[in-house]
This record gives structure tokens, C-alpha cells and sequence, in this order.
């Protein structure tokens, strides 16, 4: 019977034409769990979906997802003919595992659930299970059998007849009529309200014994049946006779009935393939089967399921080997092939030439030789060929080129052959060699290597070499010789007088009047010519290898077109060949591709579209002139029909199908309407004032050409340009502000960015209570009580607006200062450092280094007169002044060296002195004062500071003379109004300094006497009756209210060769708008880092979008992006939170320092600043780095976190223990891997391990890895398992490897792991 059938297939193969249908394939290597499927399915959103060995794949055109099936006792295997996928008529996809679980699948959730059934259901005497189309399953034992309603629940036990209770197949025809097949044949049973009512015999078991699938043809009434035994059985209903029998199929197991076109059916087998059963004639022939000799085939025969779709694409699982899909609808093509042992086919797959002859014959040069095609008599012949040559008369026959050089006489060149001469009459073979003409000029050495040979329009043939050009006039029997100095690959007559050569490494022009060569300069990199080809409008079109396609124009500009700013898919362009006036077509190394001139727009054949997978090989490409194309490929030709229009897009609509909410499923009791059944019918989506983080994915179902459409995204009301969606199609959306936002997503065609099809999804956030409008209306009220305060106000300013226009002049003056003074600054540090320098030039630098630092204390001091007309209130707490007043005198005891000045401390009771002070205003003060006293005091005096106390008050004097100061202390007190000493700054800067000692319940005074010597003295309450007390603060950071940035004595630095195994070379991205700034700190620092600079928000996050940098630097003063600063943005996304930023700022009192902090930078840097202040900082983060890693690759070390300051360290610590849960959670599943953990958290896969990489130095691999080694200890103490069987739970492949892994993390073998434990 077998050969029966084989007989069948041979003769419709050799009557059938040569034109392949179209096949696609689908495998492992596409994303196919497992190459077994055992069933197809597509729901009513259009998903397609496979039942394989392993699970369940869905597959929209582009992405396979994977499910598994989890029951009670683990995870389902199917690899039995009881397994089942069915979508239903509500669109549900059910399926049914091998010992009869039941599962259906949630869109909302994107999961499948379990169905709960009676324990004797499923119980060890199932023999079948069927589903029908009215969602009544069928699980038949074999004496009774249970009928499942998955629309009501509703179960039914059903006690058939004796004879027919071994039940083998079932189909429903309606609500209560059942055709069962069983060991007694076919029967007709009629069930209500489950109860059996009646049963009929229709065909009984002599005629068709145990069949396996039963089938009514709704419109014929007509019931078909495949049984081992008998074969095909039809059967008449109407008439109730058998109509007719097909045996020759009783080998071959029938497995489906699918009405297909008009009154035909197709029915596949598992070994004959499929095969069309006509209704009218009632013929039965083959449709699809394996045939060797067949190209573009169908590969194989074993047919375990067949779905027809909407536009007649079959998808069939040819078991073995995945999936299978005829699209009828793809172009059609003509394969031309090497058959082995069949002459009537190419000698070699890998065609290299291809010329039509004058006679319309087609001559096809392989790595094999020679074959030749006569279309019209479909004949073949073939030369040098290695099959019929011996090892004495063997030849080179690798061809790479053809030319007809005269009528009925072609010439043929290749790899060390020369140049042969065939004459197709008789077709006798002569060797072309120079020496066969008289010689212009004496080559030295014979070119054996010719790639390609032309024929110009005055009869000349050129053959082109590995470094030489030959040029043969055939009329006057002459040979000239060329020498160029690169292999040519293709040549071009432009004009008359000029020839154009290609060649490896650029293009040459030959003038053939003057014969000189010189090389074409073109404004690209020298890369290889494949092909050229001359316009008949004169423009000139250049295939490159990597260089794209080149035009040159008539005017003489240049084209370039890459696949990097078009629709190519490559930018090697192998042949050009014209198809129109306008239109081109362009053969690269994946695809056919057409060019339109005039709209400069591409259109790709490639094999989404049933274009064979290859390579397509230089300049092999004709136009016959039977009017069709044939390009030359490493897997043979491909011809096909010059008036076939290639495929275009289809519009296919966008689909949300998953939706995560603070990195859960949406479901409709928590963040989305109610009547929700699946995301993609969700128009809008509301989230509470605790839902602000959502993600999306994008699909689209496209099942034409799937790889070349791209998505692209804006979200008005927060994102308002369209962005370009990544590869994973996750639309991520975090710390959405309350409103309303509209999300449009469009799905582009790459080709011509065309918009394919587009939807919008309404999203509300909802705010809290202060942002609602009840909130606003009390915000209204309290503005408008405070409205006369503000009107007061206004017109107190106004009294103040000349001294303070004055002030702000001088500020923004000094502000623009200092930013100069530290680059001096720095600079003259480098400087000094270098050891070639004279002492004397040491000197003369220091003596500028101490100018500047004066400069730097004046504008530090000028600044502080702004600083102190806003100070309203004062905050006390309680300190020791003494312990204050020290720590105010370190820097300016550094800062007088300098000037031969020394400062002494006094303290007059010698002992703490406990007391309610303003830190803040106090230093302030202090900092003035000294500043003041320092520029009035010359070197080599002493300036003193002393503290005292009495019974209510306690001071401070500050003084320049031992005379002055003693006095202070015997005589009665100064008077409360002091002098001016000068007209300079200094009095408008006291007269502040009073101001703000009386806001603190102080009083000051001061004297003066000559020659130069001052007094100041201020003295305060000693009672906090006064004041508003606040307790230490536990939120700023250290020295958070320091106004005063020391410049001559810097702190204790982390070496970088101190940090141990932390990396030295690291990327920084250096943000500010000052271009001196950005050049000083990269000079400063590209010795040490990687650095990249930019100069506003946008452009630094599309750095960080290219390449994550390890830290950044900022100004504060950079301008918003949208409302947000950069850091904010930075710490917002959970994809760059973990990112270190140092704010730079010019201003350094308290509010600005906390606002940095509010935008959680890690460290801030107020102007000026030393560069040794910066690089403690970057060493300083290392170090933090390096704890961050050791504490967060240990789950029992995350709780010490909050020792490491390091901004953001508790919320990177919750992420961490978010992706550990997750593991641990699926750490028992043997196929968890990376991908499906990325796919939980909601992140892409580079996102992700960017992230836990900055956060662990750990790949996420490795987190996984270790997770399951913990798993693995805690299961061999359990006494449970022994190693093999905890190898196999965990996924391991191999023991040996298992060992290997354990006792890398455990430090022993997991055999010594359990005798150290047990012991």
C-alpha cells in the first residue's frame, strides 16, 4: 500500500510545473518550545497557538511565548494522542493533558488555570478524551464515560450500550446528537439534559472497525471517517448507505477533515501527507506530501494537526519537524536546483553567472561547471562537469563569469580555468589564452584568474583578473594587457571613451583615447564593487560590499543609501538589474529588493515573505526576455515572473497583551474596569493614588512580514513626542504624576515608514487628597486670607528695591567670578605638582594660589550679605560653643599661614561651655567677622578669639591686639554702637551682621584704635526662653548648613590603589552648560575615567540611553527637560536610579544643599571647589560601590545597608529583594530562566542586567544559579531526594556539571555537603 502511494506522489510529481508552492517554516531555532506539535489552534484575537511535548506556544507572526502547564502534581508533559488544544466558540483556548487536566487560558492574567475535576475522571482507566466544537468534552473509560460542559461546569456520567462502550471517537453534530465510534462501528446517540435517550447504528464494525476520527460535512450531510483498519470511509447520512470506501489509506492514520475551498476537503495523515477530497467527484488526491526532488517543498509527510485560516494560509504540524505553512498568497517562484543523479537539473547549488543566449537558452556557471537550459524543449546539458572526468583528466571547473562574445560563441571564465570559447552549435570548447593573438604588449604571466568578461559595443571582450585587465579584439586577432593592481569584479562601457572597472578596493576609470587608468574618488570608504549599472538617463548605480548602494547622479552628486537611514535589511548590494524605467531590482546577501528612482523608496522580498533563505551570490542576475528575472544564489537560481508584484505590508491591528501594574497582573477587581476580559479590549485604564508604575506590551499579529514593522509611542499630557519602542515592545511608565493621559502607539513599516496601524489607550492616575479640587478650593481660601499679607509685603519690598536691585547687580557679578577663580585656581595646582618647575616659579605660584584664595573668601563673603537678608527665624539647639568656635577656626588658620598671621583661642573658664545656639547664624557671624578682621589685620600679628560666660549671658570677643583683648575683660563693656572703620564693603556688611546677632537676642560692638588694632565683641542670652528649639536633625547630611568649603587643607583621600578589586577605569558623563567646565573636569579626570560631556538634559539622556555611565556629574544650573530636572528624572526610573550623581551648585547655604538632596543626589559640590574635593567623592563612591556590591550579594547582609551613604541604597535594596523573591518563588521550576524572569519584573533583559550587575557585580544568571544551589542544599538535608533526583528537579543536564556547580558555591561535593551536615 505504501508503494501505492509513493507511485501516486511520483507521477504528479513529474507532470507537475516546476514552480514550488510557498512554504514557511517554523522550528526550534524560530522560538518552538519543542519540534513535536502535536495540535494548532487560533483564537478570535488571531493569536496561533501549538500544543508541543513541553507546553503551549502562542505565536503572533514574529514572537513565540512559551506556557507551562502547572497541575497538582507538577508540570505537564504532552506527548500522548490524549492530549488536546481547542478554542471554543466564545474564543477560550482549552487544553487537556495526556492523564486528562483541564486548563484554560486567562488573557487578563496571560496565564492558565486549572480546572478542579472529580478525582475518578481523570482516574488511571481514561482511555480517550475529546472536545467537540459545542465545548463538550468527552473523557470515555472503558466502560462508561463522563460528558464535561466547560460553559455551565455541568458533569454527566453516560452508560452507553455494552457493545458500543469502548468509545475511539466522537463528533457533535448539535446540542443533543453525538456520532460515536467505537469497537462496534459508528453509531448515532441522541443525549438530553444528560441522559442517554436513544442510539442507532449507521456503519457497523465489519465496515469500519475502531475509527479514530469522525467528521459531518455540514451542506453535503455527509459523514466521513478515518479508520486504522478500512481506511477513508464515507457515508451517506441523508440516505443512511455507505456512499464510498477508500482503503489504500488504512496505513496511514487520518487525523483531521477541513473544509477547504469550494466543495473540497483536505485531510492529513500521519505518513501520506495531505490529501484534497473533491465533494463533487468525489476524487482523492494528494496536496501536500515530501518529495526530494522538489524545491521550495513541503518537508514531510507525518501530519499530526491542520488549521485553515481566514486568508487560506494552512498551518500544518509535521511532526518532528514543527510547523509547516502553505501561504498561497506569497509569491510564486521557479527553484532551479541540483538534483543528485538527475541530469535534469544544475550540476552545483551554488550558481556564481547567469546569461541568457541569443537563442533564449539560459546558461547557468556553477562551482561544478557549466549548465545550460533550453525553456522551450525543458532539455539540459552540461559542461566541465567533475562527474564524468577522471583524476588524470581532471580540471578546475569553479566558473565565475559568461559572456556571448558572438552569436552562438560564449565565452567562460572562473577560478584558474582561463578564458574557454564554447560554440553552442557543436558545442566544441577552445581555450582563449593570450598567446592564441599577436600581441600589443608582453604580459608576465598568464591570468588564469578571470572573474568577470564583457563585450562593448564595438565587439571587444575584456576579461577582468586578479590584478589585471585584458582587452581582445576578435576581428583583428589582437590581445592588450592592463596592469591595475586590484582583483576585478565587474566593468561598465560609460561612453566611448571610457570604460569603468570595479575592483576590491574602489572604482577606476580606463580612458581608452589617452589609455590611462586612474582611480574615481567617491565620497565613502574604498570598499569592493560588486556591480554597476548605467541608467539610460545617464545615472549610474553602484553595488558596494558594506557600503550600501551608490547613485551618481548626472549633476555629479552623490547617493548613498544604507540600511541604517532606509529600508534595506543590508548594506552589500550584490547585482543590480533594471525592471523599469524607474524601478530597479537589487540582489543583497539575504534579499530581493526593489528600488524605485523616482520615490527612493524600497520595497523587501525576503523569506517572512516564502523567499527562499539564502545567499544571493555578486552579479549573477539576468532579464530574460520570456520576461521574467533569475538571480544566482549559494542554494541554486531563483526565477519568477517580471510582472509579479512583490509583497507589501499588512495592516494589523495593535494589542496590549500584557498589562502589569506595580509589576503585577492587572486584574478587573484592582486598577481596571470590571467588565474587562482581556487586555486587548481595555480602552481605559484608572489607577488609584497608589498605582503610579504600569507596563504594557505591544503586539501585533502579522503574519506576512512581521520582522520589518517597528512600534513607536508618545504619551500626551506627559511624553509628548513619539519614541521608538525597544526590541521587547515594553512601554514602561514610572511615578506617573495624578491626571489624564491619552498613550498613542502606531506600528511603522520599515520600508517606507508608512503608518500601518495605530491605537490609543486613555490613562488616569488618581490624585490623593491634596491634589484634589477640594484641596485646591482650601489652597484658594488660605491665598486669599493671605492675600493682604502678600499686598503688605509687596510694599515693603518696594521700600528695599534699590539696595536690593544693588545687591543682586553684585551678586550675579560674583557668582559669574567664581566659576574663573576655580579653574585658576585648579590650574595653578596641576602645575605645581609637576616636578620640573623652578622653586622660584613655586613661589610665584603660591603667591597667586593665596590671591586667589583671597578672592575666593571675598566672594564667599559678598555673598553672604544675600544670604543674610533672608534669614527670618531662628532654630536653636543645643551645642558646646567651644567645641564650635574650634572646628570655625581650622580653615582660617590654614588660610593666614600664608601672611605670617597665627590665630590663639581663649578659652576663659577653661571648660565646655553647654549652651542654646543657631549653628547656622553663629558660623555666619563668626565667618564675617573673621573675614573682616583678617583683611584689616597685617602679617606677622596674632589674632585672638576668646569665649566667656557670666550669670546670663555668654560671648565671644575677636581681636587683633593682646592690649585690646585684656582690656576687654576688665573694663566695662563697649558701646553698643559702633564706628565705621572705612567706607569700603565692611560697613554694610556689619551693619547685616548686627541685624542678624539682635534676630538671635545678641548684641555686638566693636573698637577701634590706631595703628589698626579691632575689637569685636557679641554676646548672647544664656537661656533658651527666647528661642524655638528644634532637636538635631536626623534627616540632612554631615556639615549639611557648612557655608565655608575649605581651600588649603583638604581631607583624608581614598587612593584608588587602596579600593582593592574595585575597577579603576570607569564611565562618567559630565553635564553643564559652561564649556570650561566640561574641559577642565574631562582634562582633569580622562587619565583615570572613560568621560563623555554634555551640555543640556536631553542630550545627556540620550547618552545614558546609548551607554549607561557608572557615574554622573552635574550643575545644578542646567535647564529642565519638560518639569523635571535630570536628576529627578535619573532617580525616578527604576532602569537608572542606581546611577551615582554629584550636583554641582553655586549656591551653598542650607536650602539649597537640602533642595539636591530632595532630588536624591548621592553627593553635592558647591563652586569653587579643589579637584581633589572631586576625586575624594569618585573614590569615595567606589568604595561605597564596593560595599553596596559585598552587602547586596548576600541576602543575610541587606539589612546592614543603611551603613553604606549611598543615596538611594534602601530602594535598591527593596528591588533586590523584589528579583530575589521572584527567583526564589520559581526556583523550583526547572525551565525558570533569565527570559522569564525578566518578563515578570516587567523590565527588558538589559535594563535588568545593567541594573543588578551595578548592584551585585553579579550576572543575573549568577542570582539565579545561586538561588538554586541554596534550593539544592535544603533538598539533600530534607532526606527526600538524593543528588540525581535533585539535579534533575533543579534542570540540571548532567550531574557532572551539578557537582561541579555545588561544590564551587558550597566549597565541597554534595556528597561531603550531607555527611558534614548529618554528622
Amino acid at each position: 500500500m505504501r508503494s501505492y502511494i509513493a507511485c501516486i506522489i511520483f507521477c504528479l510529481t513529474s507532470i507537475c510545473s516546476s514552480f514550488g508552492q510557498a512554504y514557511k517554516y517554523i522550528g526550534v531555532t524560530e522560538g518552538l518550545s519543542d519540534r513535536r506539535v502535536l495540535s494548532i489552534q487560533k483564537d478570535k484575537t488571531g493569536f496561533m497557538w501549538f500544543l508541543t511535548y513541553t507546553g503551549v506556544d502562542r505565536y503572533d507572526g514574529k514572537n513565540i511565548k512559551h506556557y507551562r502547564l502547572l497541575s497538582n502534581n507538577g508540570y505537564v508533559s504532552f506527548y500522548s494522542d490524549k492530549n488536546i488544544l481547542k478554542t471554543d466558540s466564545y474564543g477560550n483556548v482549552w487544553v487537556i493533558g495526556s492523564n486528562g487536566e483541564l486548563f484554560k487560558y486567562i488573557p487578563l492574567t496571560d496565564n492558565f488555570i486549572q480546572i478542579q475535576l472529580p478525582g475518578e475522571i481523570t482516574s488511571p482507566s481514561l482511555k480517550l478524551v475529546k472536545m467537540t466544537d459545542f465545548g463538550k468534552i468527552w473523557y470515555c473509560h472503558k466502560d462508561f464515560s463522563y460528558i464535561y460542559d466547560v460553559n455551565t461546569g455541568d458533569l454527566h456520567r453516560i452508560e452507553l450500550e455494552h457493545k458500543h462502550r469502548y468509545v475511539t471517537s466522537v463528533f457533535q453534530k448539535n446540542d443533543t446528537t453525538f456520532y460515536l465510534g467505537s469497537d462496534d462501528g459508528i453509531c448515532q446517540t441522541i443525549i438530553k439534559n444528560g441522559k442517554l435517550i436513544t442510539t442507532k447504528c449507521l456503519i457497523p464494525h465489519e465496515l469500519c472497525q475502531l475509527p479514530r476520527i469522525i467528521y459531518i460535512h455540514p451542506t453535503t450531510n455527509r459523514l466521513f471517517a478515518g479508520s486504522e483498519s478500512d481506511g477513508l470511509i464515507v457515508y451517506d447520512l441523508t440516505l443512511e448507505k455507505m456512499e464510498k470506501q477508500y482503503p489504500h489509506l488504512k496505513d496511514f492514520p487520518i487525523t483531521g477533515f477541513h473544509p477547504y475551498e469550494a466543495n473540497q476537503l483536505l485531510i492529513p495523515t500521519r505518513g501520506a501527507g495531505v490529501y484534497r477530497y473533491d465533494l463533487r467527484s468525489e476524487e482523492l488526491q494528494p496536496q501536500f506530501y515530501a518529495n526530494p526532488h522538489e524545491s521550495n517543498k513541503m518537508n514531510g509527510n507525518n501530519i499530526r494537526s491542520l488549521y485553515i485560516d481566514e486568508e487560506q494560509r494552512i498551518w500544518m504540524s509535521v511532526y518532528a519537524r514543527g510547523i509547516t505553512i502553505y501561504a498561497p498568497q506569497l509569491p510564486d517562484y521557479k527553484w532551479y536546483k541540483n538534483h543528485l543523479g538527475n541530469s535534469a537539473s544544475l550540476n552545483d547549488d551554488l550558481v556564481n553567472a547567469i546569461l541568457e543566449d541569443s537563442d533564449g537558452d539560459i546558461w547557468f556557471a556553477t562551482n561544478n561547471g557549466l549548465s545550460i537550459y533550453n525553456p522551450s524543449e525543458n532539455t539540459w546539458k552540461h559542461l566541465f562537469a567533475w562527474d564524468n572526468a577522471t583524476f588524470e583528466t581532471m580540471k578546475n571547473s569553479i566558473f565565475l563569469s559568461l559572456c556571448e562574445i558572438e552569436p552562438g560563441r560564449i565565452a567562460a571564465g572562473g577560478f584558474m580555468t582561463g578564458v574557454y570559447s564554447v560554440d553552442k552549435k557543436s558545442m566544441t570548447v577552445n581555450l582563449m589564452t593570450p598567446q592564441s593573438y599577436k600581441l600589443t604588449n608582453n604580459p608576465n604571466e598568464t591570468n588564469k584568474y578571470i572573474r568577470v568578461i564583457y563585450r562593448d559595443k564595438e565587439g571587444l571582450v575584456w576579461t577582468g583578473g586578479n590584478n589585471y585587465l585584458g582587452c581582445t579584439d576578435l576581428k583583428n586577432e589582437t590581445f592588450k594587457h592592463y596592469p591595475i593592481g586590484n582583483a576585478i569584479t565587474c566593468i561598465q562601457e560609460l561612453d566611448s571613451a571610457t570604460l569603468l572597472i570595479g575592483t576590491g578596493n574602489g572604482m577606476y576609470r580606463l580612458n581608452r583615447k589617452t589609455q590611462q587608468i586612474s582611480l574615481m574618488r567617491m565620497p565613502f570608504a574604498s570598499q569592493q564593487i560588486n556591480d554597476i549599472y548605467l541608467h539610460p538617463n545617464g545615472d549610474l548605480f553602484i553595488g558596494t560590499m558594506n557600503s550600501g548602494l551608490v547613485v551618481l547622479r548626472t549633476n555629479g552628486e552623490y547617493e548613498q543609501y544604507l540600511y541604517q537611514i532606509s529600508a534595506l535589511l543590508s548594506n552589500t548590494i550584490n547585482t543590480i538589474i533594471a525592471k523599469s524605467e524607474t524601478e530597479l531590482l537589487l540582489a543583497t546577501e539575504q534579499n530581493i529588493v526593489l528600488f524605485n528612482n523616482q520615490t527612493k523608496k524600497f520595497v523587501n522580498w525576503t523569506d517572512d515573505q516564502g523567499l527562499i533563505k539564502t545567499n544571493f551570490n555578486p552579479r549573477a542576475g539576468i532579464h530574460t526576455s520570456r520576461h521574467t528575472f533569475i538571480f544566482g544564489s549559494n542554494m541554486g537560481a531563483v526565477e519568477w515572473s517580471d510582472s509579479m508584484r512583490l509583497p507589501r505590508q499588512e495592516i494589523a491591528p495593535i494589542i496590549f497583551d500584557q498589562i502589569l501594574i506595580e509589576n503585577e497582573h492587572a486584574t478587573s477587581t484592582t486598577s481596571i474596569q470590571t467588565n474587562i476580559q482581556v487586555p486587548d479590549s481595555i480602552s481605559e485604564i484608572f489607577l488609584s493614588h497608589n498605582q503610579r508604575n504600569i507596563s504594557l506590551h505591544a503586539s501585533t499579529i502579522n503574519y506576512h512580514a512581521p520582522k520589518y514593522t517597528y512600534f513607536q509611542w508618545k504619551l500626551d499630557g506627559r511624553y509628548n513626542y513619539w519614541h521608538k519602542l525597544g526590541k521587547e515592545n515594553w512601554l514602561q511608565f514610572r511615578d506617573l504624576p495624578p491626571g489624564e493621559y491619552t498613550l498613542s502607539i502606531q506600528n511603522i513599516a520599515a520600508e517606507d515608514k508608512k503608518v500601518l496601524s495605530e491605537r490609543q489607550l486613555k490613562i488616569v492616575v488618581e490624585p490623593t487628597f491634596w491634589e484634589t479640587t477640594w484641596a485646591l478650593l482650601l489652597n484658594l481660601m488660605g491665598a486669599a486670607i493671605l492675600f493682604a499679607a502678600i499686598l503688605q509685603y509687596i510694599w515693603m519690598r518696594k521700600q528695599q528695591k534699590e539696595s536690593i536691585e544693588k545687591d543682586k547687580f553684585l551678586i550675579d557679578m560674583v557668582n559669574g567670578i567664581r566659576t574663573p577663580l576655580l579653574l585658576i585656581r585648579s590650574a595653578m595646582n596641576e602645575v605645581m605638582k609637576q616636578d620640573e618647575i623652578s622653586a622660584q616659579s613655586h613661589n610665584y605660584l603660591q603667591t597667586a594660589c593665596h590671591s586667589t584664595d583671597r578672592l575666593s573668601i571675598m566672594t564667599i563673603n559678598l555673598l553672604n550679605i544675600e544670604k543674610m537678608r533672608k534669614i527670618s527665624k531662628v532654630h536653636v539647639e543645643y551645642h558646646d560653643v567651644n567645641q564650635l568656635i574650634r572646628k570655625y577656626i581650622k580653615p582660617f588658620a590654614t588660610l593666614v599661614e600664608h601672611d605670617n598671621i597665627s590665630i590663639q583661642f581663649i578659652n576663659k573658664e577653661d571648660k565646655t561651655m553647654h549652651t542654646w545656639v543657631d549653628t547656622t547664624k553663629i558660623e555666619l557671624i563668626f565667618y564675617n567677622l573673621m573675614s573682616n578682621l583678617i583683611r584689616q589685620t597685617t602679617p606677622g600679628r596674632i589674632i585672638y578669639i576668646a569665649t566667656y560666660t557670666s550669670a546670663k549671658r555668654w560671648g565671644i570677643n575677636i581681636c587683633n591686639s593682646q592690649e585690646l583683648m585684656d582690656s576687654s575683660f576688665t573694663s566695662s563693656a563697649p558701646d553698643n554702637s559702633f564706628r565705621h572703620m572705612n567706607k569700603s564693603l565692611m560697613d554694610s556688611e556689619l551693619h547685616l551682621i548686627d541685624q542678624l546677632v539682635k534676630k538671635h537676642y545678641g548684641k555686638m560692638s566693636y573698637v577701634a584704635t590706631q595703628p589698626a588694632n579691632y575689637l569685636f565683641s557679641i554676646s548672647f542670652p544664656i537661656k533658651d526662653t527666647h528661642y524655638i528649639k528644634q532637636q538635631p536633625s536626623v534627616t540632612s547630611r554631615e556639615d549639611i548648613t557648612s557655608t565655608f568649603t575649605p581651600l588649603a587643607t583638604p581631607p583624608k583621600l581614598l587612593g584608588l590603589d587602596e579600593l582593592g578589586s574595585i575597577e579603576k577605569f570607569g564611565y562618567i558623563l559630565l553635564v553643564s552648560e559652561n564649556s570650561e567646565t566640561l574641559e577642565f573636569l574631562n582634562n582633569a579626570l580622562c587619565k583615570e575615567w572613560k568621560i563623555s560631556t554634555a551640555r543640556s538634559t536631553a542630550m545627556a539622556l540620550d547618552l545614558i540611553e546609548e551607554h549607561e555611565p557608572d557615574i554622573i556629574i552635574t550643575s545644578s544650573s542646567i535647564p529642565k527637560w519638560g518639569e523635571y530636572d535630570l536628576c529627578t528624572i535619573l532617580k525616578s526610573n527604576i532602569n537608572t536610579s542606581h546611577i551615582p550623581i554629584i550636583l554641582m551648585t553655586s549656591d551653598d547655604d542650607k536650602e539649597t544643599i537640602q533642595n539636591s538632596f530632595m532630588q536624591r543626589a548621592d553627593h553635592y559640590v558647591t563652586t569653587p571647589y579643589e579637584l581633589f574635593v572631586i576625586q575624594s567623592i569618585l573614590n569615595n563612591i567606589l568604595e561605597n560601590r564596593r560595599q553596596l556590591h559585598d552587602r547586596l550579594s548576600k541576602a543575610d547582609q541587606i539589612h546592614k545597608l543603611k551603613e553604606i551613604k549611598q543615596a538611594n541604597v534602601e530602594q535598591e535594596a527593596k528591588f533586590l529583594t523584589e528579583v530575589k523573591q521572584v527567583i526564589t518563588t520559581h526556583i523550583d521550576d526547572p525551565h525558570f530562566n533569565v527570559d522569564e524572569l525578566c518578563s515578570l519584573m516587567g523590565m527588558s533583559r538589559t535594563n535588568l542586567y545593567n541594573k543588578i550587575k551595578s548592584l551585585t557585580n553579579q550576572p543575573l544568571s549568577a542570582l539565579i544559579r545561586d538561588a538554586r544551589m541554596k534550593r539544592a542544599g535544603e533538598m539533600l538535608l530534607s532526606d527526600k531526594y538524593n543528588i540525581t533526583e535533585v539535579c534533575d528537579l533543579l534542570g540540571f543536564s548532567e550531574l557532572k556539571y551539578f557537582r561541579e556547580v555545588f561544590k564551587k558555591f558550597y566549597g565541597m561535593t554534595p556528597s561531603d555537603y550531607i555527611k558534614q551536615h548529618k554528622e
